[in-house]
């Protein structure tokens, strides 16, 4: 995606300063600029509020540019979102300049990433988004590590639906009560009032078993008669009728249409995971009629095509995590291929603000565990399932530690290879 920004130059360099790897092209200058582009780019134009990004717009779209768009509320609303900017004096420099943005990386046939390969990747601006942790904890969700999504992310096994099974877990074992399934929901509906955004993926596959069970029970059967098109079932899944809600709940906790290889795989196998069956079967039945109740919050995303990840990174930081820090926003997406994103310190500091926020929650827990032992239990918990998970979906893979600094250092090493 070309990022377009339209404003002055003491403005790009100003207190505001400009998302990195943008191209500068003054509204001024715009037209010649277009003459550059082809029609079909994925194009997002940029100015202080959406004024002057809008108008930049609407001059492209009537030029006969399909894809562009003005980014809502400008670089005001990006920093308000906890985004990062640079005031990089060198952008003046290439006014009217546009950078190329074919990939460097060709798909020569080769299996896996080098090391050369992931400098140059989060080397670039294009691939990597920094956000303030705090914002992080407002505005957004945490990803799963699967590598076919493209955009930057913070990613951990099984993304938000994940750790949140995680650490119900770690107070079942703590404890040593079972959590019943009303109790479950109303834990999720808190932890979404509270940290905002839930995340579970699914996948093409998946959705396509899923959707195949639903048109071959005759109790839902006529809801989908005639249904075409993508858009049909996803808006179908997004607000089914009321009297089916039972009968899709069945088929959403089925393994066969899990799209999320992390919760398939702890649903299938819990011992080796340490988490109960019905535990995970609640989570998802919890999701769902969270979600069709009309929460915004909750984020189902549909992954598309078929694993192709050529190595595993784990995203660190230079120095500890505070809820200051800016946090790097990793593309799985490496050119042609894709790579397994894991932030292990990221995930640890948001482990212990949801082992915070769980054992405050007395009604449910008259006697709960103190947060340190429930974040150890969790921390233990990881381990295992991170292990287990990439021992089955990420095996001889080479994996990667990158050392990221918001200040532009960047250190990669080789730490081996993902046994089987």
């Amino acid at each position: 995606m070309r990022l377009l920004d339209v404003r002055e130059a003491d403005e790009l360099v100003g207190p505001l300063g400009h998302v990195p790897g943008s191209d500068w092209v003054p509204a001024r200058r715009l037209q010649h600029a277009a003459a550059q582009l082809q029609p079909g780019d994925p194009i997002v134009v940029i100015s202080r509020g959406s004024e002057r990004a809008v108008e930049a717009t609407r001059a492209l779209e009537a030029r006969g540019f399909k894809r562009v768009s003005a980014m809502l509320g400008g670089i005001l609303a990006w920093r308000d979102l906890g985004y990062a900017t640079i005031r990089e004096q060198g952008i003046l420099e290439r006014e009217g300049v546009l950078r190329d943005l074919k990939s460097w990386v060709q798909n020569s046939g080769a299996r896996y990433l080098t090391k050369s390969d992931v400098e140059q990747h989060v080397g670039d601006p294009l691939t990597v988004r920094w956000i303030k942790l705090a914002a992080l904890l407002v505005h957004s969700h945490v990803s799963c590590v699967d590598g076919r999504d493209d955009s930057g992310l913070i990613s951990t096994p099984g993304g938000d639906a994940g750790e949140f099974l995680l650490a119900l877990s770690a107070l079942e074992h703590l404890t040593r009560k079972p959590l019943r399934e009303d109790q479950l929901k109303t834990l999720l509906s808190r932890r979404i009032d509270v940290f905002g955004d839930f995340y579970l993926h699914t996948d093409t596959h998946a959705a396509d078993h899923a959707n195949a069970a639903v048109q071959a029970d005759p109790r839902a059967k006529a809801a989908t008669a005639g249904f075409s098109s993508q858009t049909d079932w996803r808006n179908f899944w997004g607000r089914p009728p009321v009297e089916l809600h039972h009968t899709l709940l069945g088929i959403a906790s089925d393994p066969n249409h899990i799209g999320c290889g992390h919760i398939k795989n702890a649903l299938l196998n819990g011992e080796e995971y340490g988490v109960r069956k019905e535990l995970s079967q609640a989570l998802l039945r919890a999701f769902f009629r969270t979600r069709w109740a009309d929460d915004a919050h909750t984020d189902y995303v549909p992954l598309g095509g078929s694993h192709g990840e050529a190595a595993v990174l784990n995203i660190r930081l230079e120095m500890d995590v505070k809820s200051f820090s800016m946090i790097p926003l990793v593309s799985p997406s490496v050119g042609s291929v894709q790579a397994f994103v894991n932030h292990p310190q990221v995930a640890s500091y948001l482990r212990r603000q949801l082992a915070d926020f769980l054992v405050m929650q007395r009604d449910i827990f008259p006697r709960p565990p103190s947060p340190l032992d429930l974040q150890i239990e969790m921390e233990h918990l990881a381990r295992l399932q991170l292990k287990a998970t990439l021992g089955r979906i990420a095996k001889g893979l080479p994996v990667f530690d990158v050392v990221l600094s918001p200040h532009g250092l960047v250190e990669v090493e080789e730490r081996g290879r993902i046994p089987g």
